[in-house]
């Protein structure tokens, strides 16, 4: 009897300190690491927030949220109230903001999507083939197991209304069975929450203002959508920095035109919210304590419940290594609805990670300790989630963290962890390059030109860090810009009568449009044509005369954005290109796209009944057993009367 009640006023002395503010020695501790990160990975800006026992015990803001260079007199700082874009953690709340809005049907995660459409609004919805269209639910879509690839660039594209969207993605082939593998798909997000739009006749930021942001008090908390309607006043504009050595060289700020599908199109429930520090707390607060007033009035504890069950279980990356690489167990082990399940030092976590081409976010409660880390950056920030794992054994009062500050700017461990906590790989960085170069003022790109060139040697190959590949692609791409121009210069007629043939505009039914023309003599980058999708614009460079149809999409000859070539091709076989064979996503096969192809010249959709099984093929005949015995005796009765004959 001592003994349980020993135990039972430790753990209330425990859940007394938890809800404790920080003491002013573990507030310095993690001050002090968040500072010197900003130093050695030269993070244009960050914000952090950190809640314990239900109280914000830490809300800061680090660097700029808006940054011309070193003495200009218009960089603004960032505070615990600037606005972030958390990218892919916007999911959570999607996922959330569905659930409210369907609680009062009598609809489930489970019922069949096209079904729902068909009786809220007597419409027909088809997927790629009778399965999914029959079986799919918001639990599949959300939780990434239809097996579809994908395809980020078509968000990029910003062509058409989330309605056609939805008639569109009948087109994307699956890479996959249906329910049978985990594939990242941002699409079916804006995709899912179509139904809940149209349910409750607001879009999906409106949606999350009203029922969320406004009752939880997130004063300053938005989308794309809503912060551009306010000329995004007070947020913290995107950036691009190149770190070699400590060196910082920054890009930016980049235009938010960069964000346009986010802003007019159907890309927000994918990853289009955006929050501050202060805010972000009382959403992790919110997670945390779901299941009591006043947050039960917000949201049915029920439908968090259903959110945060595993759906599909993930391994690590890194799958051929099996040795143990740390004393205790953390990552993310399966997926809810936008929402990891896993685990820090035997702690159940749940968490997300976010990648929107140049904002990038980390976020994480322990539920059961009702702690809680959100971690924000204004450009492609690496190590994010490792800031949080060091604020975590902070908090859980451990002497000797995992990650120290030393580990963090040696980057020594990058090689040696097994990446379970993001696969959000958004391709938004990876094919812009070419695009944020063109949206950099001349004066501006000198500047940075200048200072890679004179200031840091470049290296020959790209960086081995993978957290920063994209940022190394970008700073080369930029300094081989100066001697590259001249070649554009020299086109003659003869160059521009050998390419124009392929010049014009392609459609296909999932993707929509492309453009390919002449590369001007004006531009940046060197190649003989130019392919544009939405606000994205990518150089095509002939490899091979002997192969005179196939092009590379590359970046000055140094970055390429697939292994697939662009081939162009002639459906009669004759000289007459009409038709392109082209890749967006690096994890499917080309499309096929063609000439002045419109939307009004698809196919219709399938049957919805169930296909005619193949009747089998019948057994072959064999003979009786009784027809053999029946020859046998035959056989018998003729050699007795032989006998009998004496024949």
């Amino acid at each position: 009897m001592i003994i349980w009640l020993f135990i039972v006023a430790c753990l209330l002395l425990q859940g007394e300190i938890l809800g404790q503010q920080l003491s002013p020695g573990d507030r310095k501790r993690i001050d002090d690491f968040l500072n010197e990160a900003m130093r050695c990975q030269r993070y244009t800006g960050l914000s952090v927030s950190v809640v314990r026992g239900g109280e914000a015990v830490f809300t800061k803001g680090y660097g700029m949220a808006v940054y011309y260079g070193e003495n200009s007199t218009e960089n603004i700082p960032v505070t615990a109230d600037t606005v972030f874009p958390i990218a892919s953690i916007s999911k959570h709340m999607t996922a959330s903001i569905i659930g409210h809005v369907l609680q009062n049907t009598s609809y489930t995660w489970d019922t069949p999507y096209t079904q729902m459409i068909r009786e809220l609004f007597n419409e027909d919805i088809y997927l790629n083939d009778f399965w999914r269209t029959e079986k799919a639910s918001l639990r599949d879509m959300l939780s990434h197991r239809m097996g579809i690839a994908g395809h980020d660039v078509i968000r990029y594209g910003n062509q058409w209304s989330k309605r056609e969207l939805v008639e569109r993605i009948r087109f994307i082939s699956p890479r996959a069975e249906f329910r049978n593998s985990y594939w990242y798909n941002n699409i079916l997000y804006s995709v899912a929450s179509y139904v809940a739009e149209r349910h409750a006749g607001k879009e999906w930021g409106e949606l999350l203002r009203d029922n969320f942001f406004t009752k939880l008090g997130m004063a300053n908390a938005s989308t794309f959508k809503l912060g551009h309607a306010a000329n995004f006043s007070g947020w913290a504009l995107p950036h691009e920095t190149y770190v070699r050595n400590e060196l910082g060289i920054h890009f930016g700020p980049i235009p938010m035109s960069l964000f346009d599908d986010y802003i007019t199109g159907p890309s927000g429930p994918a990853g289009g919210a955006a929050t501050s520090a202060k805010d972000m707390a009382m959403w992790m607060n919110f997670q945390l304590n779901y299941d009591k007033e006043p947050y039960v009035s917000i949201l049915n504890p029920e439908i968090t419940k259903q959110i945060r069950r595993g759906v599909w279980a993930r391994g690590p990356q890194n799958r051929d290594n099996t040795k143990p690489r740390n004393d205790f167990s953390f990552g993310s082990s399966s997926y809810g609805m936008g929402i990891g399940n896993g685990y820090w030092r035997g702690h159940p976590v749940l968490s997300h990670g976010g990648s929107l081409t140049v904002y990038t976010s980390d976020y994480a409660i322990l539920p059961y300790l009702n702690m809680g880390v959100f971690v924000a950056s204004n450009q492609p920030a690496s190590y994010l989630s490792e800031i949080r794992m060091f604020i975590f054994d902070v908090l859980l009062g451990i002497e000797n963290p995992y990650i120290n500050i030393s580990r963090l700017c040696s980057r020594e461990f990058e090689s040696d962890m097994v990446d379970l906590e993001e696969e959000d790989d958004d391709a938004g960085l990876r094919y812009a390059i070419e695009s944020i170069v063109n949206l950099i003022d001349t004066e501006k790109l000198d500047e940075i030109k200048s200072k890679l060139i004179n200031r840091s040697p470049m290296a020959n190959e790209l960086e081995p860090y993978q957290s920063n590949q994209n940022a190394y692609a970008l700073a080369k791409a930029i300094t081989a810009i100066g001697r590259k121009i001249p070649r554009n210069a020299e086109r003659n007629s003869s160059l521009v009568k050998e390419f124009s043939k392929y010049t014009g505009t392609y459609g296909n039914f999932a993707y929509g449009n492309c453009t390919v023309r002449l590369q001007p003599n004006t531009s940046l980058f060197d190649s003989q044509l130019e392919l544009s999708y939405g606000w994205m614009t990518f150089s095509l460079k002939r490899d091979n005369a002997t192969l005179p149809n196939v092009f590379t999409m590359t970046v000055l000859e140094l970055y390429e954005y697939n292994s697939e070539k662009v081939v162009f091709s002639s459906s009669k076989n004759n000289d007459v290109i009409d038709q392109i064979h082209l890749s967006f996503d690096t994890w499917d096969r080309p499309y096929l796209w063609v000439r002045n192809r419109k939307f009004s010249d698809a196919p219709p959709p399938g049957r919805r009944e169930c296909p005619t099984p193949v009747p089998p093929v019948p057994c072959p005949t064999r003979r009786s057993s009784g027809s053999r015995n029946e020859a046998i005796n035959l056989v018998g009765v003729l050699t007795f009367i032989v006998i009998l004959l004496g024949i």
